[in-house]
């Protein structure tokens, strides 16, 4: 299971619900979901396990972000890269992934920064963090071209 990082505060409250029995967590993939009777009605499968299971909600939260597959982004950019080779989606497939320069496995001279690279480095949604890696990354990207040979 992968987490963002949450308030004490809410940390505690869902401690606290998992500890009276009103909320579970659950590891697994959601197989289907389709409205029935005002609720939504989800098939999954726990993580390990290969029946599924079925239950009823009232409500329904997506927690994964903006991009929820790298594998389906459309995205010209990011989709010829992928096509390509130059690029590969991360071990969690929700960016790219990265070397710890933020330099793309897979292709050459190729950086990526910011959410792209969450798979790597998960709390990289800020703009202090961004602006750190943006400041490595032209720091790379200078000791690169310091070592290309003059014309």
């Amino acid at each position: 299971m992968h987490r963002h990082r949450i308030a004490p505060e809410v940390a505690g409250i869902v401690a606290r619900m998992v500890a009276e029995g009103r909320l579970e967590i659950v590891a697994g993939r959601v197989v289907t979901a389709r409205q029935a009777d005002g609720t939504l009605e989800v098939e999954y499968r726990r993580r390990g396990v290969s029946s599924l299971q079925s239950a009823r909600f009232a409500y329904v939260f997506n927690c994964t972000g903006p991009l929820h597959s790298m594998a389906r982004t459309k995205d010209p950019l990011l989709r010829s890269l992928l096509d390509a080779g130059h690029a590969r989606a991360d071990h969690l497939g929700i960016g790219l992934e990265v070397d710890e320069r933020s330099r793309l496995i897979g292709g050459e001279r190729l950086w990526a920064l910011g959410p792209l690279t969450k798979g790597r480095y998960w709390e990289i949604i800020a703009v202090p963090d961004i602006r750190e890696q943006a400041a490595a990354v032209a720091d790379d990207i200078a000791m690169e071209l310091a070592d290309e040979p003059t014309v």
